[in-house]
């Protein structure tokens, strides 16, 4: 399962052209204390660690936060999230309008031998937008840019079509107000109608730079068009799994904001000590 990966990596490399990230500080201490590294890195290909990997807080059922890495193949739109816990290395891939993840896992309780398995997940389908003329986009590379320009932030998403949803606009602003720092970028539906969006920034209801369609497949892969609004936090460029659904006041949107600080705190504390 993971060799054709090799291929598929090289010539998305070299199409795309993009710069290497995978050397970075955080990226060379995650994969230097990763259990069976070199059993993964034999499955797959040198390649595959030179691509720009992002940070981010890979959310586990019932399970805590654990800190990781994740890629998008610019060419297939295929994911790909890589995290670590004290005895084995997971290597996830999710593909473009699929349903179905693939785990595939290096444990040293099982002397890093691979094993694979597939199960659908519909927080991971990720969907290609309906891009509407004249809208500006949000991708993976303004994500990254968010990441690296601020110590933390909250990213809103909302839709024309959902009243509730730009409703929740008001109480995520005032929540943010209230804590006196941190960023807030509000987006829109990545299929969102332009004439239903531009209308409501001509009505005064919402800002123009809160009309920028979602076409991040990072995002898409953490369930955004789930529902909205969909909200996530950010803190020293890892990225939550965790989406916040559903309208909510501007008290409780504070209280999860403060409680979702506070897990990444804690996560990227334990990784910075190598547990």
């Amino acid at each position: 399962m993971i060799r054709p990966l090799a291929v598929t990596l090289i010539f998305a490399q070299l199409l795309s052209g993009q710069l290497a990230l995978g050397g970075s500080k955080e990226f060379e201490a995650f994969v230097s204390k990763a259990p069976c590294i070199d059993e993964l890195k034999a499955s797959t290909s040198k390649v595959f660690f030179n691509q720009t990997w992002y940070p981010l807080m890979i959310s586990r059922p019932r399970q805590p936060l654990i800190p990781g890495f994740a890629f998008r193949n610019t060419i297939t739109g295929n994911g790909y999230q890589l995290f670590a816990d004290q005895t084995s290395t997971t290597l996830v891939e999710s593909k473009l309008n699929g349903d179905t993840i693939s785990a595939n896992v290096w444990d040293t309780r099982k002397s890093c031998r691979l094993h694979s398995s597939d199960y659908k997940s519909a927080q991971f389908k990720v969907t290609a937008p309906a891009r509407s003329r004249g809208m500006a986009v949000f991708n993976d590379s303004n994500l990254n840019d968010l990441l690296k320009s601020s110590s933390w932030g909250v990213i809103y998403v909302w839709s024309p079509f959902m009243p509730l949803s730009i409703e929740g606009i008001k109480e995520i602003r005032q929540a943010m107000t209230e804590k006196g720092k941190g960023k807030l970028t509000i987006l829109v539906d990545g299929k969102a109608n332009i004439k239903a969006a531009t209308d409501l920034v001509e009505k005064g209801i919402v800002n123009a730079e809160d009309i920028r369609q979602v076409d991040s497949p990072e995002l898409l892969a953490r369930g955004v068009a789930l529902h909205y609004p969909s909200a996530y936090i950010y803190k020293s460029r890892f990225l939550s799994n965790r989406s916040y659904i559903g309208h909510k006041s501007a008290t409780v949107y504070s209280k999860w904001i403060d409680s979702e600080i506070k897990a990444l705190t804690v996560s990227l504390a334990a990784m910075k000590e190598g547990k």
